[in-house]
């Protein structure tokens, strides 16, 4: 096995980030040379649906509420029965009528809905019941809204990653038709695929606007904040926030558009330069991440959302799957205590435990892997 040519590092974990980046780096840049037909790809599947329970789970144990993992992934699988990890229902429902997915349980499009349940085969005796969850617990309407979101912040991830290989076909067209020898073949095989990712982008060529950030928070809190909070779901905080174990008070309610506004610009210039390997991936969704928690845009569920940016930006950079960063006491105190040091302009401890996590759950399918007798991950390394 591979992995086990790491030697084991010296010191706490969170002095340990070019240990933790070299080998989820190895991971990233092995799991991307797997030929398309090698079994691997089907416990990649099955881990990174399992990985979306986990996300919703953990996400709202270290904000100290949720369901149990059982009730989590019960809740998940009666909200969306038939749906598998590629989504493709809720994804064709979603770029059917580019509305989110609360507008969808809300039943504003029916019509468009029912005929994408018919185009899939899905019943729709078992999807109605299952969408007409808010008569139910706050528990239970938060799973599902969350989950629904991280659908939602998935989508984001695939159409930039579109984005960017429709940018390199284009140039690969300019080289070809620049070449005297050039064939019809080659130049319609390229605007086919260009189509197609044009297709399946939009054009989106940002990863993060406002407008986007706004619709998370939308799908995630409608319906769930508190009293005291004063705008609705998916609008910016009029009134100051602080937390009092960090000792921190957010930027005024008049600045955070600007705020906001900063973020966004900040946000695209780090990941474009994280896709062209000129910034490391891990220290770049730590600022990011960590940025939007300073700004505290919203009256709540703030922490959740820059968890799911968090995934948007390690998905667009070559993770798989979704990456939690533990609800268990330890994940939670290191999570916290990394946060703390961030606060203190000391962003490595923050960006180690990403690493960290990263590493941890590639291995986790190597594990499975390793079972049914078939190479380790690493083995794909170039």
């Amino acid at each position: 096995m591979e992995k086990a040519n790491y030697e084991k590092p010296i010191g706490p974990w969170y002095r340990n980030f070019k240990y933790w980046n070299k080998m989820a780096l190895d991971y990233i840049y092995s799991y991307k040379n797997i030929p398309k037909d090698e079994r691997h790809h089907a416990e990649f599947n099955t881990f990174s649906q399992f990985m979306g329970f986990r996300l919703v789970f953990e996400s709202n144990l270290i904000e100290g509420e949720g369901l149990s993992s059982g009730e989590t992934i019960k809740v998940v699988k009666e909200c969306f029965p038939s749906i598998p990890d590629s989504y493709e229902a809720m994804r064709r429902l979603i770029e059917l009528q580019n509305k989110n997915i609360y507008d969808i349980f809300n039943h504003k499009n029916y019509d468009d809905m029912m005929k994408v349940i018919e185009q899939y085969g899905l019943s729709k005796e078992k999807i109605l019941p299952s969408i007409k969850f808010a008569k139910k617990s706050r528990g239970y309407v938060e799973v599902a809204q969350h989950y629904s979101a991280y659908q939602q912040a998935h989508i984001f991830a695939l159409k930039f990653i579109a984005n960017r290989y429709m940018d390199i076909f284009k140039k690969l067209k300019n080289i070809i038709n620049l070449k005297e020898d050039k064939s019809d073949e080659e130049v319609k095989l390229l605007d086919d695929i260009i189509q197609f990712l044009n297709e399946a982008s939009e054009d989106e060529k940002d990863l993060f606007t406002e407008d986007k950030i706004k619709r998370l928070h939308k799908i995630m809190a409608t319906g769930l904040l508190p009293k005291d909070a004063k705008v609705g779901a998916g609008e910016y905080r009029i009134d100051e926030r602080m937390v009092g174990d960090f000792g921190i008070a957010f930027p005024s309610p008049e600045l955070v558009p600007e705020c906001m506004e900063k973020f966004i610009g900040d946000a695209n210039s780090l990941i474009l330069s994280a896709w062209k390997r000129e910034k490391n991936i891990f220290e770049v969704a730590a600022l990011i991440s960590h940025e939007f928690v300073r700004i505290h845009p919203f009256p709540d569920f703030n922490g959740r959302v820059s968890r799911l940016i968090l995934m948007i930006v390690l998905m667009a950079n070559g993770v798989p799957f979704a990456v939690t960063l533990r609800g268990d006491k330890k994940g939670r105190n290191r999570y916290l205590s990394s946060l703390r040091k961030a606060n203190k302009h000391h962003i490595t401890p923050y960006a180690a435990l990403i690493a960290m996590r990263v590493s941890e759950l590639f291995r986790e399918i190597d594990e499975n892997i390793l079972l049914a007798g078939l190479p380790s991950i690493l083995s794909f390394k170039s």
